[in-house]
């Protein structure tokens, strides 16, 4: 697990193939579109999932975390939207399970910023230790949303998930879409951490700096600022 190091106004952040960003200065791990519970609400909908896939598709992500924290030793978690994905996907098999996860990750505080898809978390916020932030965090020199359309008007940088951005790398024979991070002077966009492939695919510019995910790897495309 070897992230690319970047510096955004003067903070250092790693970037992680796995889909994540660790802020170095406040100790924070920062992830985006979660969507815990899917593949519960799509059984709830009526798709034959079975018990084992269901949660494996839950441990897979929470297992993700787990690794994440380890490595970077973070003392917070902050989630940028989407943490869940249904309320149908809150079944009380996901609610242990998860519920499980955090008692044995209690030490990190649970932070979510609420995405469009977080319609219920007041009925797990108690059980999972899990602080409800407001729709707009400003944490000098950024300000957390989940949309980067909510993001105030003003110098911060705004963090955010929502679209799912991919970019396309071409090679000789083929030509691919995959998450990336993308910074530019206003804005530093997430990947899904859930690993959706559906997503926006970003047009490059001038002042884009784009770090697709490639396997195991965060790979810089236009940067200038990126150490490994």
């Amino acid at each position: 697990m070897t992230p690319l190091r970047v510096d955004i106004a003067s903070q250092t952040v790693s970037l992680f193939a796995q889909r994540a960003a660790f802020w170095h200065e406040s100790s924070t791990l920062l992830v985006a579109d979660v969507h815990l519970g899917r593949q519960q609400a799509w059984r709830a909908g009526g798709v034959p999932i079975s018990d084992a896939a269901q949660l494996a598709s839950l441990d897979e992500p929470l297992q993700r975390l787990a690794a994440l924290i380890e490595a970077t030793r973070a003392t917070r978690l902050l989630v940028l939207g989407d943490l869940l994905h249904a309320p149908a996907g809150l079944t009380d098999t996901m609610i242990a399970r998860v519920t499980a996860w955090r008692e044995r990750h209690a030490h990190v505080q649970f932070e979510v910023i609420p995405g469009n898809h977080d319609r219920k978390l007041d009925r797990v916020a108690e059980v999972w230790n899990l602080t409800v932030r407001e729709p707009r965090v400003c944490e000098p020199p950024f300000e957390f949303v989940h949309d980067p359309a909510d993001a105030a008007n003003t110098d911060h940088i705004a963090c955010s998930g929502h679209i799912h951005p991919m970019v396309r790398l071409a090679t000789a024979r083929e030509s691919v879409r995959v998450p990336a991070f993308l910074i530019t002077p206003r804005l530093f966009l997430f990947p899904a951490f859930s690993g959706l492939f559906s997503g926006v695919t970003i047009d490059q510019t001038p002042d884009t700096r784009v770090y697709p995910i490639a396997g195991d790897k965060v790979l810089a495309l236009r940067d200038s600022a990126a150490t490994k």
